[in-house]
């Protein structure tokens, strides 16, 4: 089974993923143990921040 998640945090690996095991155990309970998953993280975290001013390359 592929399991397809879209969040706007960055959990997948840390404590805070709450989503990603209460699955594994759900579907186990019912018999499918080969899960994979992907993520699409970050979705909500707005743009990246311009580089600093001093950490630009001069020459």
């Amino acid at each position: 089974m592929l399991y397809v998640s879209a969040r706007d945090g960055k959990y997948s690996g840390t404590a805070n993923d709450t989503q990603t095991p209460y699955l594994k155990t759900f579907l186990g309970f019912l018999g499918m143990t080969d899960v994979s998953f992907i993520f699409a993280e970050g979705l909500k975290m707005g743009p990246a921040l311009p580089v600093p001013l001093w950490l630009r390359h001069t020459t």
